[in-house]
């Protein structure tokens, strides 16, 4: 007798959708309504891809051209499947797949290796060339996290 795999609406399948839910709206929850207000999307504002992760860019992306998952994954050399565990956050991907979602999409690279939690190559380069030039020019620019707040 085969085995039956639990239902779609399953506890354990919806306990993972509202902790991946609730993780959007934590990290973005006030952006988000702001922008919402104003009518702008995560691609009219750029800067907001430093919130958003890979998967929900690429979604966006994808929604924002109307082209369908699985009209999708072909275009890029996957399958359907995993363009939705990269949406949904379960893999990461590839330096390579970023390389191609940007170019079919035409996207800033640098911007979807970032939602990635990836660093790009040339930001490597300057700093491993210039290691206490570049990380000291970031800190006066950005502020460094790590510093207490007694200064103001």
């Amino acid at each position: 007798m085969p085995r039956r795999s639990k239902p779609r609406g399953s506890k354990r399948g919806m306990d993972r959708r509202m902790a991946s839910m609730a993780g959007v709206a934590r990290a973005s929850s006030s952006d988000w309504l702001s922008w919402l207000r104003f009518g702008l999307t995560k691609s009219v504002n750029p800067g907001y891809t430093r919130l958003v992760r890979f998967g929900e860019l690429l979604r966006q992306l994808r929604d924002e051209s109307g082209t369908g998952i699985k009209r999708l994954a072909p275009e890029l050399g996957v399958s359907y499947t995993y363009l939705s565990k990269l949406e949904n956050g379960n893999t990461a991907p590839s330096d390579e797949f970023i390389s191609r979602v940007a170019k079919y999409f035409q996207y800033n690279e640098e911007r979807l290796l970032l939602a990635a939690g990836k660093v790009p190559e040339e930001i490597l380069r300057i700093l491993r060339e210039n290691p206490d030039e570049a990380l000291e020019f970031l800190k006066q620019r950005f502020g460094a996290k790590n510093e207490s707040s007694g200064s103001t």
